[in-house]
Order: C-alpha cells, then structure tokens, then sequence
C-alpha cells in the first residue's frame, strides 16, 4: 500500500507541476471613473496562465523542484525501503516548504506532500508491526 500511495504522490506532483503551469492565474482590467458623474466603468478583463505572466524559465525550476523531490523519495521506497529517515526527512521538507508557500505554490502540491507523509507512516506502521511479530 506504501508504494502505491508513493507511485500517487509522484503523480499528484506531476498533475499539480502541470496545472500550475497552465491554469489560468493572473486575471487584469482596468476600470475608468467618468469625470464629472462619478460612474466607474470597467472594461474587458483577461487572464493568463502562469507562463503567459512570467516570461521566464524559472518558473519550471519551481515546477521541477517538487516533482523531483516526490519523485526521488518515490524511487527511495522502492530502491532502499528500510531506509525510512531519509524519507521522513524528505517528506517532511516537503510538506513544511508546501505550507510554507501554501498561498502561492504551495497548494498546488499539497495533496502530494500528504500523500508522501501518510506513505512514510504506513511503511513505519508495518516495519514495527513486523518487528513486534518476529520477535
């Protein structure tokens, strides 16, 4: 069950990576105020997604970090199971960064952050359990 909730984590990263890219984000209008009647009039407003706004390709380095972060302490559980701190570690950074920048980022990848934790505590659950019954 760790794993497949790992395999999900990796792959709520990736959805939240691709959805903040590409979601519209940033909206823009602009209002005029009639002089002498004070009427506000508003025109057309837009939106952009997050690659229209920026311009830059440093918005992928913030989409990139979480995924490869997700993805590392996926391949973890599979390749060294046993070796539960570095992803507690792992998974912990992860969720505090993701409530650290929940109202901008963050929230994009806050299902994967959760998702790592409760793998990383299902693996530990089982690891003690299967210690108590052997010995």
């Amino acid at each position: 069950m760790g794993a497949a909730l790992n395999l999900l984590a990796t792959a709520a990263a990736v959805a939240g990576a691709a959805y903040m890219l590409v979601a519209p984000c940033c909206r823009s209008g602009s209002c005029e105020t009639t002089p002498g009647s004070g009427v506000q009039g508003c025109t057309a407003e837009s939106s952009e997604t997050l690659l229209e706004n920026e311009h830059d390709a440093r918005v992928f380095t913030f989409a990139a970090v979480p995924v490869l972060l997700t993805a590392g302490t996926t391949l973890l559980a599979f390749r060294a199971p046993r070796l539960r701190i570095p992803r507690w570690l792992a998974a912990g950074v992860f969720l505090f960064l993701c409530v650290l920048s929940g109202f901008t980022i963050g929230i994009y990848f806050l299902p994967s952050a959760l998702l790592l934790i409760f793998s990383v505590g299902l693996d530990e659950a089982r690891a003690s359990e299967e210690a108590r019954a052997s010995g």
